[in-house]
């Protein structure tokens, strides 16, 4: 009995010192994330203003007359400026006017506006008898660059040199005075252009020339140039050739104009040669 006892104790003692049974639960399932939905944008349209041309109004020229303002008691006797804007593919050229004491004038003097298609000039002769403008580069719209010059009775005028085919047109603006030009890309796509140097511009004949029976040779001069000789040639052979005599012009373009017969004469060239006889530029002619 005693014995009994004994080994019931020990068995309680072995299970008193056992370890406790672990139980291990399962991991829980992941979370489940909720499904993400990515919007698709749309790619951007950048929206842009049709290309402008010049509001309506006047109908737009491609050669000739664009203007005429006869005004021969006009205040204004001097060119103040010239200056232009481009909105789209209209560009506005304007020129100002003052009295003879630099106040801005009332009323323009008398203008004429001309293009020159064949030249590729627009022209704006005045009745201004000074300047404060004598050249400028544009680079801008219809125009590549300005010339300020004096004619050969000492009156002023603007020559835009065209960038390409032009057709445009003109206003008279007073209080102040000024005459307003709208150019835009347009007419023939055949359009000369004139023939530029450091010292000599000419004009006319344009590099859209044609052989006429009279040659008629201007253009305009700077700096100390006193004169060119001019050759006319047919197929390399001399036809015709005569000296043109120049005034000198520091700092001032002065305006020549020199008339060549020809006749029935054939030709297809025109030289420039300088005092020493090199030939500054040619100018060829179509038939």
């Amino acid at each position: 009995m005693r014995g009994i006892v004994a080994l019931l104790l020990v068995l309680l003692v072995v299970v008193a010192c056992s370890e406790p049974t672990t139980t291990v639960s399962p991991p829980p399932p992941p979370a489940t994330s909720p499904t993400s939905t990515v919007a698709t944008v749309p790619p951007t349209t950048v929206a842009t203003d049709p290309v402008r041309a010049c509001p309506e109004g006047d109908v737009m020229l491609a050669d000739g007359q664009l203007l005429r303002f006869d005004r021969p008691t006009s205040d204004g006797t001097r060119i103040t400026g010239v200056s232009w804007r481009t909105s789209g593919n209209c560009q506005l050229v304007s020129v100002s006017f003052a009295t003879a004491d630099g106040a801005p004038a009332t009323t323009p003097p008398t203008v004429t506006a001309r293009l020159l298609r064949a030249a590729g000039v627009l022209r704006i002769e005045t009745a201004a008898t000074e300047a404060v403008v004598v050249d400028q580069l544009v680079e801008e719209g219809q125009v590549e660059r300005l010339f300020v010059p004096a004619d050969q009775e000492g009156f002023r005028f603007v020559d835009l040199v065209l960038n390409g085919p032009t057709v445009a047109r003109a206003r008279v603006q007073t209080s102040p005075a000024r005459l307003e030009v709208e150019l835009e890309p347009g007419g023939p796509a055949e359009i000369g252009s004139p023939l530029i140097t450091p010292q000599l511009v000419i004009v006319e004949p344009g590099s859209a020339a044609a052989m006429e029976p009279v040659l008629d040779v201007s253009g305009y001069s700077t700096g100390e140039l006193e004169g060119l000789q001019i050759a006319v040639l047919d197929q390399g052979e001399t036809v015709a050739e005569s000296p043109l005599d120049l005034e000198t012009s520091p700092f001032l373009w002065r305006a020549f104009d020199f008339v060549l017969p020809m006749g029935d004469s054939a030709y297809d060239n025109l030289r420039l040669l300088d005092e020493s006889g090199s030939v500054i530029a040619g100018i060829p002619f179509s038939p």
